[in-house]
């Protein structure tokens, strides 16, 4: 456990002491500024003290009585802030260290393994083979658009929802994951207009909801919303991590097939995007750890459950209505 955040919990009437200033401890004035910097984690903000400055604008006289007090108290070095010599990696140093590497790098072990189921796929092998009929490989990113539109917002609002049941130790923390996910809100309505970019009707959306991608949304909420809060990031990871391996091979194969650019706004979004959004998952696990050392399993309970629902059955599900539809027109291409 960080410094500060010890101190919080030891110390709330410190943690919580306002009028523009906070009691200074071992050299240290807590400042109530709204900017957070690189020794402001947790809630108590903390700023080094220069030699002689004031603590307050004009109040330095009653804030004194209050600091001198506060500096009584004799902490253990152990709960003490760092110094800035001592920032930085040594911050990053706690007893979670072991428990993250593991949970980290079990989820890689358990990504590659995903990879290798969808590389096993039907529809990775239709997707990648250099023979398939252009016109299959438009109806199968239409309908994989299509799928997006149908879950998306429910993936959203149970994430949501989850990072609301969150313990609330840590308002960055909360920031953080709601940050992530405030940049995906606008992802249903992306794909949808790819999706009638490829030829598609955006009402189709108001169809009901086909029963693989039924599966991803309803595991989505009852993971979000009734399981352990920690259990969203399992399934985030596999949203994140997943998603730029594949769209980097999709891109290969709109490249050779020559899609316009206008019609792979999804794609070439995400090939990218979500690279940064895997390291706010990991980011945000890390921390969640720090906070809850049991929270990696429910992390890898959550990634073991989404990978049952997501995303070869959706996929293929695509696939599938992809040929009805293809099917479907080839009579009439025929006459």
């Amino acid at each position: 456990m960080h410094p500060s955040r010890i101190l919080t919990h030891f110390h709330p009437p410190l943690a919580r002491a306002g009028g523009g200033i906070r009691p200074g401890i071992h050299g240290f004035t807590g400042t109530a500024y709204p900017e957070r910097g690189p020794h402001e984690r947790g809630f108590l903000s903390v700023r080094p003290r220069r030699e002689g400055a004031t603590c307050g604008r004009g109040d330095d006289a009653r804030a004194q009585p209050v600091i001198a007090a506060a500096q009584k108290i004799d902490l253990p070095t152990s709960l003490r802030m760092p110094s800035d010599a001592q920032a930085g990696k040594k911050r990053r140093r706690t007893m979670s260290e072991p428990v993250i590497g593991g949970v980290a790098a079990e989820l890689e072990s358990r990504l590659a393994g995903l990879i290798r189921r969808v590389e096993a796929s039907e529809i990775y092998r239709v997707l990648t083979n250099p023979e398939t009929d252009p016109a299959l490989v438009t109806g199968i990113l239409k309908h994989v658009y299509l799928s997006i539109a149908f879950y998306q917002p429910h993936v959203t609002e149970a994430t949501f929802t989850a990072v609301g049941r969150m313990p609330k130790s840590s308002e960055q923390l909360i920031k953080d994951m709601i940050l992530q996910q405030v940049e995906e809100v606008e992802h249903a309505d992306m794909a949808l207009r790819d999706y009638a970019r490829l030829g598609g009707d955006p009402r189709d959306v108001q169809t009901p909801m086909p029963p693989a991608c039924m599966a991803v949304a309803a595991m989505c909420r009852m993971l979000g919303e009734h399981a352990d809060p920690a259990c969203y990031l399992g399934f985030m990871y596999i949203f994140e991590a997943l998603t730029p391996v594949m769209a980097a091979r999709v891109q290969a194969v709109m490249d050779r097939k020559g899609y316009r650019p206008e019609a792979r706004e999804f794609i070439d979004l995400h090939a990218t995007e979500d690279i940064r959004h895997t390291d706010m998952i990991v980011k945000a696990i890390e921390d969640l750890i720090a906070i809850r050392p049991g929270a990696g399993d429910h992390v890898l309970h959550g990634f073991e459950c989404f990978a049952q629902v997501y995303p070869v059955p959706v996929w293929n599900e695509a696939l599938t209505r992809a040929r009805v539809e293809q099917d479907h027109h080839a009579p009439a291409e025929a006459v």
